[in-house]
């Protein structure tokens, strides 16, 4: 594949913030840094920021384009960053595809090509758009490299602005900060006050202060016919145990759920659904519609356009009149920067918003999401699916949140490059959720401190609002490395007892003897009680959030005997 490129030439120089000069093209002196290979550099009024940006015009073929030599290190993370306009589009198309990805021979003269980030799904209406991504140089595995941001078709022109490269710092006080930021922004104050306007004797009474449910959620994937087996009450301890929310795996999705036409099998979702409704557990929808090929019904291929709209809209109304109230979130189109299906389809680019305006007209309450992959867990993606959420936002998308699936593979990721990622998603500033968290990896001592490190990270993050594992049970998942049980009675492994102990730690349990405190709570619902010579004399509930919570006893009569009890918030 060739490529439009800008040149990059690996060796050992000094390190220094920036590295591409004049990335703002607000000069016209290209010689010796931006170069234009087969194909003509200009500057531009239209820009980002300053004044211009650089504009390439009559290009020859795929790869032409810009080029800039540069002195770096290897065996450094370096963030490219830029912004691209397409100035126009190939005939019959909705949109192309940019990548900016590098290129370079090895010490045994072979030539690699890596992909830094890609967008495949930039459209010339989109005016600017942010392309880039992270990379590790490691040290000898290229002797030389090229930088090349590809747009797939030569007879299309672009500009581009703001171009950055930087080196990404490792931060070895990562989860220091992190636990930091738990202790700042998960956790309220709770106040108890005493009024004791008679005197009484408080030697014997006690308070208990239990957290019964986290305010931050704590959740899996679950297989619709286990979690309500009467044989699998091994599975379903584990769950209720360990976790509050939940996701249906699999018996929500299209295909696997109306595998022939006209006969939707709700049942295996609603039974699994009711039964956890009933315990008080919360549960996301997942996925009203998939954006990938092979995950749609076989039986829409043959079908007009407005056939196949009509067969949407009829899933949609069939699944939102079984569900309605029962589901808090739908994840609506998944995976659609990296599959166009219904787009392709239709022919509409922007069919994803449509379904998002289809599914808030049907059920308003619902909170809609987009979900994807290889955001945070690689760095294909992360910053397309940032430009991704942010259209969504801008246009008005009833949107709520971005779903971040986050399937790692191996032990040893560096943690300020996922804390990088996750803080590109970010700057967009929604609600973001950790919908499909896992890490395989056969080493069990391996996985578990993986595991603690990128949960430590997500509870750190103010935007995070939930982590969702991709379920837990050898019995029930699709590759036996990122279980956390094993066996019908679902014993945990070290990763399990891992996350058992996080999901233990991050809960308020406090008990003592009743007198004026403050107590610093993790964020959620509680139960307080008063306890006279162990035994329970008064039980109450309260909701811990941002806010203070003041709770005040107010103690009258024979000591432990009578009294009235309050809870201000």
């Amino acid at each position: 594949m060739k490529l439009v490129s800008i040149f990059l030439c690996i060796c050992v120089g000094q390190a220094i913030s920036e590295l591409f000069q004049n990335g703002d093209f607000e000069s016209s002196q290209f010689t010796g840094n931006w170069q234009c290979s087969s194909c003509h550099l200009t500057l531009t009024t239209d820009h980002v920021s300053g004044h211009h940006g650089g504009q390439i015009t009559q290009r020859s073929a795929t790869w032409a384009g810009l080029r800039y030599d540069v002195h770096v290190s290897t065996g450094k993370t370096y963030v490219i960053k830029g912004y691209i306009k397409l100035m126009s589009k190939a005939p019959e198309v909705m949109y192309h595809r940019v990548q900016v990805m590098i290129s370079g021979r090895d010490s045994n003269g072979h030539t690699q090509y890596i992909t830094v980030g890609e967008d495949r799904h930039v459209q010339k209406e989109f005016g600017w758009t942010e392309i880039g991504g992270d990379i590790v140089l490691s040290s000898g595995r290229l002797t030389s490299v090229t930088v090349y941001i590809q747009v797939d078709n030569k007879d299309v022109n672009y500009m581009v602005d703001s171009m950055s490269m930087k080196e990404l710092q490792h931060d070895s006080q990562w989860k220091s900060k992190a636990n930091a930021r738990i202790e700042a922004n998960r956790k309220s104050n709770i106040n108890i006050k005493i009024t004791n306007g008679h005197g009484i004797d408080t030697s014997n009474l006690q308070i208990e202060l239990n957290q019964t449910k986290n305010a931050f959620a704590f959740g899996t994937a679950v297989n619709a016919d286990a979690i309500h087996d009467p044989a699998q009450t091994g599975y379903q301890d584990f769950f209720y145990n360990n976790f509050e929310w939940a996701v249906l795996e699999n018996a929500l999705k299209w295909r696997l759920m109306e595998w022939t036409q006209g006969h939707p099998n709700f049942d295996r979702a609603l039974g699994a659904i009711n039964a956890m409704h009933d315990r008080g557990i919360k549960i996301r929808g997942h996925n009203m519609y998939w954006a990938a090929d092979q995950s749609v019904p076989k039986w829409l291929a043959p079908m007009t356009q407005q056939q196949l709209l009509q067969a949407m809209h009829t899933h949609l109304n069939d699944m939102i009149s079984h569900t309605r109230g029962k589901l808090e979130h739908w994840d609506v189109n998944n995976e659609d920067i990296h599959g166009n299906y219904f787009a392709r389809h239709l022919n509409n680019p922007n069919i994803t918003m449509d379904m998002f305006d289809w599914m808030h007209q049907a059920e308003p309450a619902l909170k809609l999401f987009l979900n994807d992959f290889n955001v945070v867990s690689s760095h294909y993606s992360t910053t397309a699916y940032k430009e991704h959420v942010r259209r969504f936002k801008e246009s008005k998308t009833p949107i709520y949140g971005a779903g971040i699936q986050s399937h790692f593979t191996g032990s040893n990721h560096d943690m300020t490059t996922v804390e990088y990622r996750l803080n590109k998603v970010a700057e967009v500033g929604l609600p973001l959720w950790i919908t499909e968290l896992t890490v395989d990896d056969n080493n069990e001592n391996n996985k578990a401190d993986q595991l603690e490190d990128l949960l430590t990270l997500y509870f750190s993050h103010p935007l995070v609002e939930g982590v969702l594992l991709w379920g837990y049970s050898d019995q029930h998942v699709y590759s036996q490395s990122i279980a956390l049980t094993h066996g019908a009675n679902n014993t945990p492994n070290a990763a399990g007892r891992r996350y058992q102990q996080l999901y233990r730690k991050w809960r308020t349990h406090v008990t003592g003897s009743l007198h004026n405190q403050t107590i610093r709570g993790f964020k959620g619902e509680y139960t307080l009680r008063i306890k006279s010579h162990g035994k329970t004399i008064e039980s109450h509930t309260f909701a811990l959030t941002d806010a203070t919570t003041t709770v005040s006893v107010n103690l009258s009569g024979s000591a432990a005997q009578a009294y009235s009890y309050t809870v201000i918030t």
